[in-house]
């Protein structure tokens, strides 16, 4: 039978391995080596740093029974400096003192440190992942203390197991802050670009309507050719205008800030209407625009103007990615029990398979010659209100052959019924 010594040992060791079982960070990692590794190893105090500026020092993470004095003196070590938390790091290999004899043979200078302390034997690993030097463990006895090789394997294993507990969260913290970081860059973006299209929106409104009062007369008399000019500013002013909407929307959708009204809607109607607001962009073109038809009753559940929005998007992005002579068409059919696929298909110029995902992003051209005009909104938003509505979007494509964009929704409890 085991010992009461061997029992409270293990009972121990589960306490610290269940403590850096769940520790997320680095401090956490630290926290849970000095308060519960004391007792694993027989030791009075337990001290953890890591590697910092970049690899020229050694910084205190967390430590335990050592004098504030001390404490505060060592916060930050010197790679370099003849000390043995520094000499573990710097030679990559434990350091076991067995005494203070030991001490001062070794360490002449720091007898004083030591004496300081209730500290006579101490044993220091380097802790490593992969050839890489984290930090340095160190381990406080208050007796000399002759290490054998069963407490020295202890050492080295536990040292180990810390590394790569500690590696797990530092990786894991550096994720988090750049989640972060991205994230407020996102929103400091989104708030950029809502204010600035607001400031925007003001001076192009003024524009209009100088350029109205000027097309009637209501300024005094213009001739043909200024009416023409003027057309020419008003057409360019609600294309301007247009895309500054596109952001403005696309800065309430990336801040969340859209409400969807959920109804039931027949498809059939919803179609046909959109291909009628798309027609004259196609007829422009020369683009074959047609409705090809869906399932009869065939409803979905969804925001209304939010679904012709999208619909209609898709159809306009078809139309121009298309060649003169070229076709789009859009259908609509079942997708399973739950949901309905409207696709609107093209024979355009198609898009690389690398470039699936990317079309989504943000400001990314289909293309990306540059082209067609536009902002690069208009997937991203689409997406974004479809998966809002609990839908989704996807492409398939083949270069220089076209592209089938797939709408799905809800189906409608009408329809299922």
């Amino acid at each position: 039978m085991r010992s009461a010594r061997e029992r409270g040992k293990a009972a121990s060791l589960l306490e610290l391995f269940g403590a850096l079982a769940t520790a997320s960070t680095p401090d956490e990692v630290a926290v849970a080596m000095v308060e519960h590794g004391p007792p694993v190893f027989g030791a009075v105090g337990v001290v953890l740093t890591r590697l910092v500026d970049p690899g020229s020092h050694l910084e205190i993470m967390h430590v335990g029974d050592m004098p504030d004095r001390l404490r505060e003196q060592w916060r930050t070590i010197p790679i370099d400096a003849p000390v043995p938390l520094a000499d573990a790091a710097r030679l990559r290999e434990p350091v076991f003192l067995s005494s203070r004899e030991e001490w001062r043979q070794r360490y002449p200078h720091l007898t004083p440190v030591v004496e300081a302390t209730r500290h006579h034997a101490n044993a220091v690993t380097p802790l490593m992942v992969d050839e890489r030097l984290l930090g340095v463990l160190g381990l406080a006895f208050e007796e000399p203390r002759e290490f054998n090789e069963e407490e020295r394997t202890l050492v080295l294993t536990l040292a180990s197991q810390c590394a790569l507990v500690l590696d797990r969260a530092r990786l894991y913290e550096s994720e988090l802050v750049a989640r972060n970081d991205a994230e407020l860059a996102n929103r400091a973006k989104s708030d950029f670009l809502a204010a600035m299209s607001h400031e925007l929106r003001t001076p192009l409104h003024a524009i209009a309507g100088y350029a109205d009062l000027i097309a009637v007369g209501a300024l005094g008399p213009v001739t043909e050719e200024q009416v023409k000019s003027l057309e020419r500013i008003q057409l360019s002013q609600r294309h301007l205008l247009g895309l500054i909407n596109t952001v403005l929307e696309f800065s309430r959708t990336e801040a969340g800030a859209v409400e969807y009204e959920l109804t039931e809607i027949p498809l059939d109607e919803m179609l046909v209407n959109c291909v009628a607001l798309a027609a004259p962009q196609a007829r422009e073109k020369n683009v074959d625009l047609r409705f090809t038809g869906s399932e009869p009753g065939l409803m979905v559940h969804a925001d209304r103007p939010k679904t012709r929005q999208v619909v209609i998007n898709l159809l306009a992005n078809a139309v121009k990615f298309t060649g003169s002579g070229g076709s789009v068409s859009v259908d609509a059919a079942r997708n399973g029990e739950r949901h309905v696929v409207i696709r609107v298909v093209d024979t355009g110029c198609g898009i690389p398979p690398d470039k699936f995902a990317s079309i989504f992003e943000p400001f990314v051209q289909v293309n990306g010659n540059g082209v067609h005009e536009g902002t690069g909104l208009g997937l991203a938003i689409s997406r974004r209100l479809a998966r809002g509505m609990g839908g989704d979007i996807t492409v398939e494509s083949t270069l220089g052959q076209g592209s089938t964009f797939s709408f799905t929704l809800p189906i409608g409890d009408a329809t299922m019924s």
